[in-house]
């Protein structure tokens, strides 16, 4: 408009006297024609043929003044620039609806348009595909004709509020398709207005997501569930734990975790092998719930090793009771094929709050009591004690023998190299104490470590191991053999010793180790128990150039926004994770995401436990560098590990 507006101006300015009157009324009749086509808003169709008319209506006079053109001349150019302009603006239109159009029909996200009394008035070919109605099934229906009924009367107030209020709703919807299957759609829903108060239509684009769904709802089960048994793994057991412990500190209630443990199921699976084992496990695994109540959780955190949590009871007893009936579920023999199978159970039972207030201790609590159920002839349950309040005979009497051990320094040292996974070659030594008592044998360490723990013994004995230690790889050094570093495992109790620091440095001083040869192994629940102390002590040890270890990694309950805090040199993935591998899932994605976290923060990581090929083949498949376990090598005395150094 504007530009013809222009071109009128113009003409109407130019006033040429060489003009003849029948000239002037064809400019008269084209500027009307002009003003008449343009508040008709086509100005820029008719220029054109109002200019081939004059041709033929004008006399040939007009060809005798080239001057009297010049007003023709000038609108004719604004009219065709002017008409180029228009169309190339009609030109972009069209492109863009048809590019609207052809989305709305290949979109795969279904799209239904419903006026504003909430009839269907427009649908797209993927809400056809989608919901199984086509388009002159649904048009003029209402968008109820999709209830699946599993909504209540709430959520649709509170979804219509939302659109009301904000213009808009995003959700997820369960609704029904024209063959009656229900599927679950995230959609989101928009209010269009045609004024402030005034809705012209609403607009709802969905996509079925029924299927990502459940293929979530399956991969939850897989990461906290066991895969062999069905039954909740250590993860899910941790969170119902931490759960248990805020519903009984709000209520003051106790509760009860029970640690079992099958009598020989070892023997069995070695014997007629895993796949024999693992229905087995099944089995037992079926019996063992049938004896629980709705409330109970039951977990599969090892190959033969389960915890039960009981809560909600009112009497300690109440616990003893359902231990009871668990062992006598297992009396009956277990017919798997032609193979009639015997197997025994062995518990231990320890209580929150008074044998531990989270989940790492109460756990060892009790599976420190199902090795005293063990210890009395096993299919038994046992309650957990205190080893510094049981006054049995042989408890007090290995307490002083082990006293007498530490200060006559009869215990001894064992090496357990560790390997590069990749080469076999020794990149590493730990020390692991050892007592062979001149009445009672070899003890395991998992019998006098706990005692020391309880007593108070276990900072003599960290003590004695680091300065023992230290000075036999320095005798290694002198002998000329490759310079490899000792890992020595330091307790909860000497960790927080405030003069750590000054004792290792005073240890390396007399031994004349170089710093950057001693290794501290440190668990997660050491690290844990204070974090700002624990960082204090470790970025002193650093500064004297030890390296630290994470041992047990996985079981404990270290944060991982803390663990990068750390100045750690290697993770050691804990055996318990190992052991099952490559059979169980769920060990192998955990022992993965190890190995993975280690690459991602630079560290070195070490397997423990490695006892199989299978389970090295694994590790070497997921670059882990380092391996420690029976396979290559069990611990060894010192003058056995040379031959290592040679290798």
């Amino acid at each position: 408009m504007r530009g013809v507006y222009f071109c009128m101006r113009i003409m109407l300015s130019l006033k040429n006297p060489k003009i003849p009157a029948r000239q002037g009324d064809f400019m008269s009749r084209l500027i009307k024609a002009i003003a008449v086509t343009a508040a008709l808003g086509i100005p820029f169709l008719l220029p054109t043929v109002l200019i081939a008319g004059a041709w033929t209506a004008a006399p040939l006079a007009l060809l005798e003044s080239f001057t009297a053109w010049i007003p023709i001349l000038i609108f004719i150019v604004g009219s065709f620039a002017y008409r180029k302009e228009t169309l190339s603006e009609m030109k972009l239109t069209q492109k863009k609806e048809r590019m609207a159009t052809s989305v709305f029909e290949h979109i795969t996200e279904g799209i239904m348009v419903a006026d504003s009394l909430q009839t269907i008035q427009y649908v797209n070919p993927a809400f056809s595909s989608i919901t199984g109605y086509t388009e002159e099934d649904i048009v003029g229906a209402s968008p109820k004709i999709l209830s699946s009924g599993k909504h209540n009367r709430e959520f649709y107030d509170n979804m219509w509020s939302s659109i009301r209020l904000r213009g808009s709703w995003q959700g997820e919807i369960w609704n029904r398709r024209k063959n009656g299957d229900i599927f679950l759609e995230s959609i989101t829903i928009t209010a269009v207005k045609e004024s402030a108060d005034s809705v012209a239509y609403y607009i709802a684009v969905f996509k079925d997501i029924t299927v990502q769904k459940q293929l979530e709802a399956r991969l939850r089960h897989q990461a906290y569930h066991d895969t062999v048994t069905g039954l909740p793994n250590r993860l899910l057991l941790n969170e119902r734990i931490a759960e248990a412990i805020q519903h009984a500190d709000h209520n003051r209630r106790i509760f009860a975790v029970l640690f079992l443990d099958l009598d020989r199921f070892k023997r069995i699976n070695d014997t007629l092998g895993h796949s024999v084992g693992d229905q087995l496990l099944k089995t037992i695994a079926e019996r063992l719930v049938s004896c629980l109540r709705g409330s109970d959780t039951i977990a599969r955190i090892g190959g033969d090793e389960f915890v039960v949590l009981l809560c909600g009871m009112a009497h300690a007893e109440d616990s003893v009771a359902i231990a009871q009936n668990m062992i006598q579920s297992l009396t009956s023999p277990i017919f798997l094929g032609r193979h009639e199978l015997y197997v025994t159970v062995s518990v231990g039972i320890s209580f929150y709050p008074n044998d531990g207030r989270d989940a790492h201790t109460l756990i060892k609590h009790a599976d420190q009591a199902m090795y005293r159920a063990k210890d009395q002839g096993r299919n038994n349950y046992q309650l957990y004690t205190p080893a510094k309040e049981d006054h049995t005979p042989q408890l007090l009497s290995m307490e002083t023998s082990l006293r007498r051990a530490i200060a006559n320094e009869q215990l001894h040292l064992y090496y357990q190299p560790q390997f590069d996974a990749a080469t076999r070659k020794m990149i590493g030594i730990e020390a692991l104490v050892r007592w062979s008592h001149p009445d009672w044998g070899n003890i395991p360490p998992s019998r006098f470590i706990p005692l020391a723990e309880e007593t108070g013994l276990i900072t003599l004995l960290d003590q004695w191991v680091l300065r023992e230690a230290c000075a036999q790889l320095k005798r290694w050094l002198d002998e000329g053999y490759s310079p490899l570093p000792v890992s020595v495992n330091v307790s909860m109790l000497q960790f927080r010793q405030p003069n750590l620091g000054p004792f290792i440095s005073r240890v390396l001083a007399d031994t004349g180790l170089p710093a950057r040869y001693l290794e501290i192994e440190l668990t997660e629940s050491t690290i844990m128990s204070n974090p700002d102390v624990t960082l204090q002590t470790l970025h002193e040890l650093k500064r004297m150039g030890i390296r630290i270890s994470l041992d047990d990694f996985g079981v404990g309950y270290s944060s991982l926004n803390y663990l990068k805090k750390l100045p750690i040199d290697t993770i050691k993935i804990d055996q318990s994770f190992v052991k099952d591998i490559p059979e169980d899932a769920n060990d192998k994605a955990i022992v993965q995401t190890i190995i993975h976290l280690s690459q991602n923060l630079r560290l070195g990581v070490i397997a423990e436990g490695v006892e199989t090929e299978a389970q090295l083949q694994y590790l070497q498949s997921q670059q882990c560098k380092g391996i420690q376990g029976y396979l290559l090598s069990r611990p060894v005395p010192h003058h056995e590990i040379t031959r290592f150094f040679a290798s």
